[in-house]
């Protein structure tokens, strides 16, 4: 009787153990599921995170291209009206360069007949 005691004992925490590795297992499997999830969801948030920051990397290269070239386009033209003001004022001061000698002539043509002798 003692044995089969035992017996029915020893069964009955085999049957416990059994019971909790079945536990245990599937608390194990259930986890194992949702970290899975969470590494899919996390990877798939990654994927968007970088597709994101892609675009908008490319964007702001574009804006500051666009930019660049604005800045390009003014400096460019600051250039050319200041080219075309060096040759206006180069060709002014050549007017009155010439102003100024033709004036020069005529003042010593006037000097010379003023002091030239009067016939009598």
């Amino acid at each position: 009787m003692l044995m089969s005691s035992l017996f029915q004992f020893s069964s009955r925490l085999k049957g416990e153990r059994d019971k909790v590795e079945e536990v245990i297992r599937g608390e194990f499997s259930e986890r194992l599921v949702t970290l899975e999830e969470e590494n899919k969801n996390a990877k798939s948030e990654l994927i968007e995170c970088k597709t994101r920051h892609k675009f908008e990397f490319e964007r702001q290269g574009r804006l500051h291209e666009d930019e660049m070239g604005e800045v390009q386009s003014r400096i460019k033209t600051a250039f050319a009206k200041r080219d075309e003001l060096i040759k206006e004022l180069r060709d002014k001061s050549g007017q009155a360069s010439a102003r100024a000698d033709h004036l020069e002539a005529l003042l010593i043509k006037q000097r010379e007949q003023l002091l030239r002798p009067v016939p009598k």
